[in-house]
């Protein structure tokens, strides 16, 4: 009963700070379904009843509010109360509002009037869920925090009644050290073997992390990988020298801090790898959202990736930018790649979908989802932790229409000025948007495009990337074809 009643999940607290009765009532109501819910009407009340110390999860407000604005109780959200996750909604379609609630208040969720009610649920719900699994992975941390002192504490009692073993006590001080700095399960499995052959006097040793489920418990040449939640991560196995071989007790209970210590390490990676993966998830299905706004939908993002691929590929093999251009920079250009317009979903839907040309007011309008992309980007790379793909998908984001030669926006930076996942993520974007047909357009073919790209090496595209893309033109062409959209799929066909 007392383990049931563990695993019930507290009840979310969800502030609402709206000075509309009718929507107050309405949105309160939906939001009941899950939440425990407060309502507020300004944003005087709203300070008020936070700094009571009744902690909430979310507060979601409206941006005009009495006695101040969504933004600034926001803000004051950040500085007071970091934990608590912000929304805002607004009717406002400024862009300059939208860049200030994603990058100055670090918003959460930023919600356009008017909105459906469930939706507000569904946006609040996943914020929550998010906040959740970030909330997961710290106790984890401090989980392996707390197992890493507790080895600490151990070779420190264990010196104290075996001062005559420094040499093995310093060792397995060594190993908790150098684990701490693991990124990896195979660095993990490497200093384990190292730290137990230095520890039993030469034994062959062999970690193997494929989960065991028959180990003999009287075989105490064996040690069971075994995390705080009972899962099994493998198996130490240490090589008799014969058949009467065994461990003796302080062995034994150097094979015992050592397998506690690595099955938490091996838990967080387990999780660490779980948390990056619906991380990306999450932010690839903000890029898709943002995709589908716009009118050119279909397999965009993924021929877009794939083109990058094609270039930074072709980069390597003829040894141009050496030093940076490795199999990891390569997989995070991949993933990073459809993140290019993920501003786009802060644009006005009467800008971002107009049939016919923007004006020039609306061109401006249009330009800033470089920068909204990029707070974006970079306000989830800072709350989550760095990740690379993160770091490339923001300069992606911020530099994917600047020029070789200056020309471009926003900031109108040239050459090597401008990130190399951004100069090339520039060439792919347009060689897809040049061939893929559009409300405004009909496809070109690709020796159109070929020519045209070709043209503009030294002023719009790095001329070496211009150099790449001719010499794998085919591959191009060929990608294309198989990555092509519905109605021109079934045209090739």
């Amino acid at each position: 009963m007392e383990t049931a009643q563990r695993r019930i999940k507290r009840t979310k607290t969800v502030l609402l700070v709206e000075d509309d009765p009718r929507v107050s009532s309405l949105l309160g109501a939906t939001l009941s379904c899950s939440f425990e819910v407060e309502l507020a009407s300004s944003m005087e009340e709203a300070l008020s009843i936070l700094g009571e110390g009744r902690g909430f999860d979310l507060v979601l407000s409206d941006h005009g509010l009495p006695g101040g604005s969504g933004l600034e109780l926001l803000a004051e959200l950040k500085l007071r109360w970091p934990k608590t996750r912000r929304m805002m909604i607004t009717g406002e379609r400024d862009p300059a509002l939208y860049a200030r609630a994603h990058g100055e208040c670090a918003a959460h969720g930023l919600l356009e009037k008017p909105c459906d009610p469930n939706e507000v649920l569904q946006a609040c719900e996943d914020v929550l869920d998010a906040y959740e699994v970030e909330c997961a992975e710290d106790a984890r941390v401090a989980e392996l925090d707390f197992a890493r002192s507790a080895l600490v504490d151990l070779n420190e009692r264990l010196e104290a009644r075996l001062d005559h073993r420094e040499g093995s006590l310093s060792g397995l001080q060594r190993y908790a050290f150098d684990l701490a700095g693991a990124t990896d399960a195979e660095e993990i499995r490497r200093l384990t073997e190292s730290a137990l052959c230095g520890l039993l006097d030469g034994r062959e040793v062999c970690v193997e992390f494929e989960p065991q489920e028959h180990i003999a418990s009287d075989d105490a040449m064996s040690h069971s990988l075994i995390d705080s939640e009972g899962r099994s991560h493998g198996v130490m196995k240490i090589t008799r020298r014969d058949a009467r071989d065994t461990l003796d007790a302080r062995e034994l209970a150097q094979v015992m801090a050592v397998g506690s210590t690595v099955s938490v390490a091996l838990g967080n990676e387990a999780r660490r790898v779980e948390r990056d993966r619906a991380q990306q998830s999450v932010i690839l299905a903000l890029a898709r959202l943002a995709e589908k706004r716009d009118d050119d939908t279909g397999r965009h993002l993924e021929r877009v990736s794939h083109y990058s691929r094609l270039v930074a590929e072709g980069l390597r093999r003829r040894g141009l930018h050496a030093q940076l251009i490795t199999e990891d920079w390569i997989e995070d250009l991949v993933r990073s790649a459809p993140l290019h317009d993920v501003g786009k979903v802060a644009i006005p839907d009467a800008i971002l979908k107009k049939p016919g040309p923007l004006t020039s007011a609306e061109r401006e309008v249009m330009k800033t989802h470089t920068t909204i992309g990029a707070a974006t980007l970079d306000a989830a790379h800072v709350e989550g932790g760095a990740r690379g793909f993160l770091e490339m998908g923001r300069d992606i984001a911020q530099c994917h229409h600047e020029r070789w030669d200056g020309e471009g926006y926003p900031n109108g930076i040239a050459a090597e000025e401008i990130p190399l996942a951004a100069r090339i993520l520039s060439l792919a974007d347009v060689y897809d948007a040049l061939t893929t047909r559009r409300p405004y357009k009909e496809a070109w073919s690709h020796s159109e495009a070929l020519a045209y790209i070709a043209e503009r090496g030294g002023t719009q595209f790095d001329p070496d990337l211009v150099e790449v893309f001719c010499h794998r033109a085919r591959e191009f062409d060929a990608a294309r074809e198989f990555l092509a959209d519905g109605e021109l799929a079934a045209e090739l066909g």
